[in-house]
């Protein structure tokens, strides 16, 4: 079973049908972006340390499935890049039990948003 992370406008992501990121803004982006290129169906983000992720948009938001290395923890540089892609959405990155992940933080840690 895999784990996935959303980049979404809502406040949770299994509702960014509510809050959506069109597919025209998504593939704006791609054209915009050096690190993101279409293959087949889906976006590659090129990741600093040579890693290479597929995202697909779906629903109003991107998803990336298995962000994580063979050690299953989830490492800063992929993480911080696809923060940086959010904020280019004005979205945020969140997992799929609904937490939420920011720039720099332990990413084997999600940030802490209870306030």
């Amino acid at each position: 079973m895999g784990y996935d992370l959303h980049i979404t406008r809502a406040e949770l992501w299994f509702e960014s049908d509510q809050h959506p990121i069109s597919e025209a803004e998504w593939l704006a982006l791609v054209d915009q972006r050096k690190d993101l290129r279409p293959v087949g169906p889906d976006v590659a983000l090129d990741v600093p340390g040579g890693i290479e992720l597929l995202l697909w948009w779906r629903d109003g938001q991107i998803t990336v499935n298995k962000p994580y290395g063979r050690d299953e923890t989830l490492y800063e540089p992929v993480t911080d890049a696809l923060i940086r892609v959010a904020s280019d959405m004005s979205a945020r990155l969140q997992g799929d039990d609904g937490e939420a992940y920011e720039l720099g933080q332990d990413s084997a840690q999600p940030a802490d948003t209870s306030d």
